[in-house]
């Protein structure tokens, strides 16, 4: 083969040029530049920061927005390099999520102090859940304290916190300890005197106790899973209170704070209730909570009901689940809103006069049931009648009222809300659902990567 041939052979099998981007469009994608940042910071806020780290670096305008939500999760921090790039684009952070210590936590915590503090930073969700962690997870939290003059809100998910450094600022707190409920973190909390909200979660510990009349701004506390030995409160808090287990419902603290128990929720599906006797004796008083909520077993007898009387029978919102429930209805009630709800069989009697006295109440609605026994139920229809409310029946077992023509199930929905106002579903709203829902994914996913 001749020189000029192999030449014009080898000039055939040269690739064509690649695309070079027009002098004014610089190093920017047309994709990246016609997006507006607005559009980009959503984009960002429904990624992890793994997902985040590869998608900025595709284009110059992803490399230097700084995205206002992070989302740090197990797996995402295995080494020290991602915490210090979290580290190095969290000066302008609003909102920090760091679930999960990496395996090497303090190294990552070390490596985190020496890049730009987060000083815009307004929320910090951290959740190291093993105990040896806590060292780390108390290093980093003074550091990042120290430096976030802005924050606002905190919540912490630990086995165990031993304290909590001043925040000056802070207005919610969120504490959740699987493990031991330290004296320390109390004495802490009294010195936090902006605090608004506070929620403190730990089932099955042992907790000391409580003093918070210090915090004079203290408007909601909510107690998850736990019941002080005692507990003082500012004289304008509100207290929630949701217990799983007999002893912690019965505690005798209730019954110092009556005045200012605004809602109680007794969970524990696994616990019949045979007698009256066996529930607290404040809910039959005139000081019974605004809100209550009985998750229970089997709830009574149909030959000896529960009968719903005194307090309980003039609270704001009640909420009765269990697996066969037998409930008298009384003729004086003031409920704003009722829900009643048998897995198994519904028993309901009503009083001389209840009909009438439910009807006038109009109260919002929902009776969910597998079996129907006795003629309750038709003594429940006439009350709706005679109401003139708007109602829906279900011949599977559900009577609700309505209350839109979309969203019949009004009843259900108040049933589900927390209310506390102090807890993070409360506080968050839509963010703290989107927040589970990608963690959800997040985990779910690294579970299909396992072998």
């Amino acid at each position: 083969m001749g020189t000029t041939a192999l030449h014009n052979k080898i000039e055939m099998r040269q690739p064509r040029k690649s695309y070079q981007p027009r002098k004014n469009e610089g190093n920017i994608s047309p994709v990246a530049m016609n997006l507006p940042e607005e559009i980009w910071q959503r984009i960002s806020n429904n990624l992890t920061a793994r997902e985040w780290c590869r998608v900025s670096g595709t284009c110059r305008t992803t490399w230097l927005m700084v995205p206002e939500t992070i989302r740090l999760y197990p797996k995402d921090s295995a080494a020290a390099g991602g915490m210090r790039w979290v580290a190095k684009r969290w000066q302008e952070t609003r909102k920090l999520y760091l679930h999960g210590p990496p395996t090497n936590g303090l190294a990552c915590a070390l490596a985190a102090m020496h890049q730009n503090a987060p000083v815009a930073l307004t929320y910090l969700d951290l959740a190291w859940g093993r105990g040896e962690d806590a060292v780390t997870l108390s290093v980093l939290l003074t550091w990042l304290a120290g430096h976030a003059e802005r924050l606002q809100m905190l919540s912490i998910q630990a086995y165990t916190v031993h304290c909590l450094p001043p925040m000056l600022h802070l207005k919610h707190l969120v504490v959740s300890v699987s493990g031991s409920f330290s004296a320390g973190i109390i004495q802490s909390v009294q010195l936090l005197r902006t605090l608004e909200t506070l929620d403190l979660t730990g089932v099955g510990c042992t907790v000391p106790s409580i003093d918070l009349r210090p915090l004079r701004r203290l408007r909601k506390l909510a107690l998850f899973g736990m019941a002080p030995s005692t507990l003082h409160l500012p004289p304008s808090c509100q207290l929630h209170v949701e217990v799983y287990c007999e002893d912690t419902a019965r505690h005798k603290v209730w019954l110092s704070v009556l005045p200012q128990l605004w809602s109680f929720n007794w969970h524990q599906e696994d616990f019949p209730v045979d007698d009256m006797e066996v529930l607290p004796g404040f809910l039959f008083s005139d000081k019974c909570p605004a809100h209550v909520r009985l998750c229970l077993g089997h709830i009574c007898d149909p030959n000896a009901p529960l009968v719903l009387m005194g307090g309980i029978a003039h609270a704001k919102s009640l909420c009765i689940s269990g697996d066969d429930v037998n409930v008298v209805m009384p003729s004086q009630l003031s409920w704003g809103h009722i829900h009643i709800s048998a897995r198994g069989a519904l028993n309901l009697t009503f009083e001389s006069g209840a009909v009438e006295a439910l009807g006038r109440a109009k109260p919002i609605s929902l009776y969910q049931w597998w079996t129907a026994q006795g003629v309750g139920l038709i003594e429940l229809y006439h009350a709706f009648q005679a109401s003139g409310q708007k109602w829906w029946y279900d011949v599977d077992g559900t009577i609700a009222s309505m209350w839109n023509s979309q969203r019949e199930y009004e009843g259900l929905e108040l049933s589900d809300l927390c209310g506390c106002g102090a807890c993070t579903p409360c506080l968050q709203g839509e963010e703290h659902r989107h927040h589970m829902n990608l963690l959800a994914k997040h985990r779910a996913r690294a579970g299909a990567l396992q072998p």
